[in-house]
């Protein structure tokens, strides 16, 4: 999608660089997003940002893998939030297709990130495209569909010529909110902002933190080292109020996580312009990406 182009540009080099990345979209209930991160079904090559992202992640790490000789193992999450029941819990939607054999390397770790889902070995992106199917399987039907974290876990190492052993964990986070941002119930769009401020500007104590959704989002975009990518989605349906409450919203988020990063991506860029420039006519979305600049 050309739509998910440059903040995907912008997101995946720094994962693959060693540093976590984040996606999402923001915008009113029944503006398209699920459209604009899934994509479409007619026709089927209407790839969402997330399908795109799965694509390009893979393509970065075997042209990684080909250029330096870094071993990397790819394993995927995704948790499931409640839109409108804020005494609620997230559930994990990938722990049905678990095996006692399938341990993550996080485990050894002793990390408890998101409150530590199941994480599945995702070697191909076929694999990571058919556990993402299974998650969404598992979200709840009918009604406004509940927020889903969707996280790509890339582990990679090399080795050195001293015969040391270099390598880390990053994470690439694709969030679609669903329908979290709605009126009746749930956070309003404004409250998901408070949040996401609160947090890039490195507060500890961000609002609405009995919200189940907001322990989440500050796991994903806390660390200093997370690149954020926004997408701001409004239609032309949307009343005049709407769409520019979103469009304000996107921009304050923009220009604070661009005071968050002030040292320079990595001069490495392996494969930024083959991913943007693997990118075909996708589908048309009325969505418009927010913060997909390069940061200084």
């Amino acid at each position: 999608s050309v739509v998910c182009a440059p903040p995907l540009s912008e997101v995946i080099p720094a994962v693959l660089e060693g540093s976590d990345g984040c996606l999402l979209t923001i915008g009113y209930p029944n503006s398209g997003q699920p459209k604009t991160m899934l994509g479409g079904v007619n026709p089927p090559t209407e790839l969402g940002a997330i399908p795109c992202a799965i694509s390009w992640l893979y393509k970065g790490i075997n042209e990684r893998r080909q250029k330096s000789g870094a071993r990397f193992s790819v394993r995927v999450s995704a948790l499931g939030v409640s839109a409108t029941k804020p005494d609620s819990s997230s559930k994990d939607l990938l722990a049905a297709h678990a095996t006692e054999s399938d341990d993550s390397p996080g485990v050894y770790l002793r990390d408890d990130f998101l409150g530590g889902p199941t994480e599945l070995r995702a070697p191909t992106a076929e694999r990571a495209a058919l556990f993402l199917d299974a998650a969404l399987a598992g979200r709840p039907q009918g009604g406004l569909e509940p927020a889903m974290i969707f996280t790509l876990h890339v582990y990679q190492y090399s080795l050195s010529r001293k015969g040391g052993v270099a390598g880390g964990r990053s994470r690439l986070h694709l969030i679609d909110l669903g329908g979290c941002a709605n009126r009746n119930g749930g956070l309003p769009l404004s409250g998901i902002g408070n949040i996401l401020l609160a947090i890039l500007s490195g507060q500890r104590h961000p609002p609405n933190k009995d919200h189940p959704l907001t322990p989440l989002l500050k796991d994903c975009l806390a660390p200093l080292t997370c690149h954020v990518a926004i997408m701001a989605h409004v239609m032309h349906t949307q009343s005049h109020t709407d769409a520019l409450t979103t469009i304000q919203l996107a921009s304050r988020i923009h220009r604070m996580r661009r005071r968050k990063h002030r040292f320079p991506m990595p001069s490495d860029k392996t494969g930024v312009g083959g991913l943007a420039a693997g990118v075909n006519g996708g589908h048309q979305s009325t969505g418009s990406s927010a913060g997909s600049g390069a940061d200084p």
